[in-house]
């Protein structure tokens, strides 16, 4: 199978670029063959899990499950200061195993202290934030968990990603998508499932990939803080940091303040829309930006792959969007009734889509050249970030939930602009 697809993606590479792969093209293409299948699956399972829950749990219900995951996406961002996409940056560069050893042992040090201490302070300050938020204690304090694991087992993926270990992640990927379906089964036929159980139930997931994980590369690991590497993860980390928190603001405020305007319900049926039309098809895209980043990183000409990459663009455009509206409307169905299906909002929503794709690909380059265009990429994430923000507010209690994919698009083409207007940088990167 692995062969076939070798052959199938070997021949369309000479059909767009013009020339035979090379040898890391060939690399680059195997573990694409890795992940692919680590996400299939664990797409698939995901999937059925979201269904499952969707229909058991009605959209009132499932829109406090969606609300945890919304919130615990901004608690994440001091847990992690982006140290583990630094992490993924320099630790692909080069394969020297000291190095990496001082590297994934200082990240795994950082992020341990930052995540404890971050919970912490969320813990001792719940009741401001819940009010500040406009969501119950309960709703928060369960968000802060869900960070806190997250960010281990987020941790814990990137330092596979690190090691150019695909195959490796993607079987952990699958096996993370397969124990949450599980659990998920296993409460609906006790009849026990509840917004709190699925919420459990993640958790579990979280905390049991991280473990298995960690004991497989336990010979990457060291009981020391080299000062070296904690400088350097922290300062690439702080750049990198604006663009994690301003892109978690655009793809999490959107639920926040429906909550805040519409009904909790409203939440529900945006999650559902949310899921099949951009959070599914991300999961593709993540495929290749999974791959994407430890090789660019390892790339010494940056201007071929920009070059490569604007075709790739290209192609996943013009095939894209109505592939990914056609999915999007049959996925939805399967929510059942309850979830009303909103036909403006699903196809903006596959615009949103593309927009997400043809934006992180750039990033992961841009990120790739280091400091330089990490800065570029936390300029444009900020204005991204207001930009979904303003427009969010503006838009979504006048005109609902479309209100929330308009500023998703605008938000995305801003974005995308500033990047292509310093596209120079790839082009001159090292």
């Amino acid at each position: 199978m692995e062969n076939i697809f070798s052959r199938i993606i070997h021949k369309f590479y000479r059909s767009a670029f013009k020339e035979e792969p090379s040898q890391n093209i060939k690399v680059f293409i195997q573990n694409i063959w890795y992940v692919t299948i680590g996400f299939g699956f664990y797409a698939i399972f995901a999937f059925f899990s979201q269904i499952i829950a969707g229909r058991v749990l009605g959209p009132s219900e499932y829109g406090k499950y969606i609300l945890v995951q919304s919130v615990a996406a901004f608690l994440f961002i001091p847990m992690c200061l982006s140290i583990n996409t630094a992490l993924v940056k320099y630790n692909a560069e080069k394969e020297d195993i000291t190095r990496q050893r001082k590297i994934i042992s200082t990240a795994f040090i950082m992020v341990f202290i930052l995540s404890i201490a971050s919970a912490l302070f969320f813990f001792f300050l719940s009741g401001i934030f819940s009010k500040i938020l406009g969501i119950s204690s309960d709703i928060f304090n369960l968000s802060v968990i869900f960070a806190l694991f997250c960010s281990f087992y987020v941790l814990s993926a990137d330092t596979l990603r690190s090691l150019h270990k695909m195959k490796q992640f993607a079987i952990f990927r699958a096996f993370y998508g397969l124990l949450f379906l599980v659990l998920v089964l296993a409460f609906v036929f006790m009849h026990q499932l509840s917004f709190h159980t699925v919420v459990f139930v993640e958790y579990s997931a979280y905390f049991l990939v991280f473990f298995a994980v960690v004991f497989s590369l336990r010979k990457y690991f060291l009981l020391d803080l080299d000062k070296f590497w904690s400088t350097k993860l922290l300062r690439y980390g702080c750049y990198v940091v604006v663009a994690a928190a301003a892109s978690t603001f655009y793809l999490n405020f959107n639920q926040i303040i429906v909550n805040k305007y519409l009904k909790l319900t409203d939440v529900g049926i945006f999650g559902a829309h949310f899921f099949c039309f951009v959070t599914l098809p991300a999961y593709i895209s993540s495929i290749f930006n999974t791959v994407f980043l430890p090789a660019a990183s390892r790339s010494q000409n940056k201007k071929i792959v920009l070059s490569k990459l604007n075709k790739i663009v290209l192609f996943y455009v013009a095939l894209g969007f109505p592939c990914l509206a056609f999915a999007g409307f049959l996925l939805l169905k399967l929510y059942g009734a309850k979830y009303n299906f909103n036909l403006e909002l699903g196809l903006m929503l596959a615009v949103s889509s593309l927009l997400v794709f043809i934006n992180n690909s750039y990033v992961w380059l841009m990120n790739s050249t280091g400091e330089r265009g990490a800065k570029i990429i936390s300029f444009s994430a900020i204005i991204l970030a207001l930009t979904n923000v303003i427009l969010s507010i503006l838009l979504i209690p006048r005109i609902g939930l479309n209100g929330a994919a308009i500023s998703m698009i605008v938000s995305y083409i801003f974005s995308i602009v500033i990047i292509l207007f310093n596209i120079k940088v790839i082009k001159l990167a090292k």
